[in-house]
């Protein structure tokens, strides 16, 4: 469960039309995978749900679900996130 988080992406990091669309569909918003964070040095990084997590915050909400993965046990997230970014309950 995360709570108030701080965004802190640049805005040209972000699609806005894709933010927008998620706003627009409440339901499949919340129907969409929980968001993650890998923890490093006491800090927590979220390195999927950027999009996700802004249309929330458009639409108010203070919590969600999310995974919360600690920092020995990042590696493999962090291949498949800088390489074919598909989450694997995508995978087909």
């Amino acid at each position: 469960m995360w709570q108030g988080c701080w965004l802190v992406i640049k805005p040209s990091r972000w699609d806005e039309a894709k933010i927008e669309t998620m706003v627009a569909d409440i339901a499949r918003l919340k129907d969409a995978p929980p968001l993650i964070f890998v923890t490093e040095r006491s800090r927590a990084w979220l390195i999927d749900g950027h999009h996700r997590l802004r249309a929330l915050a458009r639409l108010h909400f203070k919590e969600g679900a999310a995974f919360l993965i600690e920092e020995e046990h990042a590696d493999p997230y962090s291949v498949w996130f800088n390489g074919e970014r598909i989450a694997p309950w995508r995978r087909r």
